[in-house]
């Protein structure tokens, strides 16, 4: 009778031990899934990490093609009739040795109707007796692109420069 319990004792510890092994495998086969799911995330939040910064890089290169082009030099190129579009490129080397390529460009739109400026001081040439003043519109717009990637970045402004009038008073 004694070695009849042995005997299941002994039968038991065989099968305990296959089952062991086979929830090691599960437990292994799990966390081998959970790591490559969790590189491969890693991998694509690099990737959109990486096309964060490209378009940040080209927004900023834009709004600084914005701010080179708005000086009044470059508006007073832009005066004449025969220049009514004025383009300028410009190319700005990074840390990393990329570059990002922008174009400026201002078009003037022509004179447009005054908006009315509280406590505008106006010279002697700029008064109603004169001829009064007029207004001319530039749009400007940049263009900037960065090297090797898609990343691109459109940008927009508009100017409004006062300028002595051609004698006709605007109402």
């Amino acid at each position: 009778m004694n070695n009849s319990k042995y005997k299941i004792s002994a039968l038991r510890q065989k099968t305990q031990a296959g089952s062991v092994l086979l929830w090691g495998l599960v437990i292994l086969l799990t966390l081998t899934v959970i790591g490559v799911s969790a590189a491969r995330m890693g991998v694509t939040d690099i990737r959109i990490a990486g096309n964060q910064i490209f378009g940040t890089m080209t927004y900023q290169s834009s709004e600084s093609v914005l701010e080179r082009v708005s000086t009044l030099f470059h508006i007073n190129e832009t005066d004449g009739a025969t220049d009514m579009v004025q383009s300028w490129d410009f190319a700005d080397e990074m840390n990393d040795g990329g570059s990002t390529n922008s174009t400026g460009t201002i078009s003037m739109a022509g004179s447009i109707q005054c908006a009315p400026q509280e406590g505008f001081a106006m010279s002697a040439e700029m008064v109603s007796d004169a001829g009064g003043i007029s207004c001319l519109l530039y749009t400007m717009d940049s263009q900037a692109s960065l090297a090797g990637t898609g990343a691109r970045s459109n940008h927009s402004q508009g100017v409004m420069k006062y300028v002595p009038g051609n004698g006709s008073i605007i109402p």
